[in-house]
């Protein structure tokens, strides 16, 4: 079973688009991930331009992306059943409409294109917060 989580970039509008990644989206996983790999906004856009991911690596190609298994009616990939349309990047308004359009997310995180940093949300709490080091590791304690 993953720790799903969203993984987008807030744009110029507000709006955010981002992918969905399914194993371990929680903030000592993809959170530190996103710390010391995908620091600048040039890495992010690359990161959501390779679309939905199963897992996410030190850079995009490492990670593992979202496959077909079989050439049927039914789109199924290597994580579970999932239509072809959301194997690409997403659009959204605001933090809670990406929890509200996919309920098994846990995490959500945010790159703001204003702020030049990564931000987190939680299922629980779609409030953004900064994600820093120090965040991930109240998370383990």
């Amino acid at each position: 079973m993953g720790t799903r989580c969203f993984i987008g970039i807030e744009m110029e509008s507000f709006a955010i688009v981002g992918i969905y990644n399914h194993y371990d989206g929680y903030l000592s996983g993809v959170g530190a991930t996103l710390l010391q790999h995908y620091d600048v906004e040039t890495k992010v856009w690359k990161l959501i331009g390779c679309g939905d991911r199963s897992s996410l690596g030190d850079i995009p190609e490492r990670g593992l992306k979202l496959t077909k298994l079989a050439d049927d009616d039914a789109d199924t990939y290597s994580n579970g059943p999932y239509n072809l349309e959301d194997a690409v990047p997403r659009f959204e308004i605001s933090v809670e409409a990406i929890f509200a359009h996919q309920s098994d997310f846990e995490y959500a995180y945010v790159y703001s294109h204003k702020l030049g940093k990564w931000q987190y949300a939680t299922y629980n709490d779609s409030r953004l917060k900064d994600l820093t080091f120090d965040e991930i590791k109240k998370e383990d304690e």
